[in-house]
C-alpha cells in the first residue's frame, strides 16, 4: 500500500504571505516643486498664546513652533496671509502640524529615514510662474487584500490639484489604482 501523501491544508498554510500595507510612497506618483517666500521680520507669524488642553501619548503637546513664512512675495501670495494666519492660531495646529514628531515616530519605527523628508527651496525666479496656492482633493475608496483578506478604507483612488488663485486651471486629475482590489 502507497503512503498517504502529505497533508495540503499544511502545505496550503506555509504559502500564505501577507502581503504588505499599501504606501502613497510605492506609488511613483510625480512630485511637483514648491517654495514660501524667505522668511523677514516683517513676514512672521504672530505667536499664538499657548491653548490649554489634556495631553495623552497620541497627542503629545508640540513643542514651540519655530517662526513660520507667511507668503508676501507677490500680491497673489498675500490675499493668502489672513488665512494662513489663522490657521496656524488654530489651536488644533501645534499638534496635527507637529512635522519634527512625526519624523521621530517614523524614524523608530522604520517607516523613513532622512531622505524621504524634504524641505522646500526658497521663493525665487525659477518658480514665480507657478501658482501661489493650488487646492488638492483626494478620492479614497476600501480595498482587500485577496490574500490575508484585509481591508484599507483609506486606499487613494484619485487625486486631483488645481490652481487655488484659477480654480478653471487643473494641474493634475487623474485615478489611481491601488495597490489591493477595490
Amino acid at each position: 500500500a502507497a503512503a498517504a501523501p502529505p497533508s495540503t491544508k499544511k502545505a496550503k498554510k506555509a504559502k500564505v504571505a501577507v502581503s504588505p500595507t499599501p504606501s502613497f510612497r510605492n506609488l511613483q506618483l510625480p512630485v511637483a516643486s514648491f517654495s514660501m517666500p524667505p522668511v523677514t521680520n516683517a513676514a512672521v507669524t504672530p505667536k499664538a498664546a499657548s491653548p490649554k488642553r489634556s495631553t495623552s501619548p497620541q497627542h503629545d503637546p508640540a513643542p514651540p513652533a519655530p517662526s513660520l513664512p507667511i507668503p508676501t512675495a507677490t500680491p497673489a501670495h498675500l490675499q493668502w496671509k489672513n488665512a494662513v494666519i489663522a490657521t496656524r492660531e488654530n489651536t488644533s495646529y501645534a499638534i496635527a502640524f507637529n512635522f519634527e514628531r512625526y519624523q521621530k515616530m517614523e524614524f523608530a519605527n522604520g517607516i523613513s529615514g532622512p531622505s524621504d523628508w524634504i524641505t522646500s527651496r526658497p521663493y525665487g525666479k525659477w518658480c514665480s510662474a507657478n501658482p501661489s496656492s493650488i487646492a488638492i482633493d483626494c478620492e479614497m475608496c476600501e480595498t482587500k487584500d485577496p490574500i490575508s483578506g484585509k481591508s484599507d478604507n483609506k486606499a487613494l483612488c484619485r487625486i486631483s490639484v488645481v490652481n487655488a488663485d484659477n480654480r478653471d486651471e487643473v494641474l493634475l486629475d487623474t485615478l489611481v489604482k491601488p495597490l489591493w482590489p477595490v
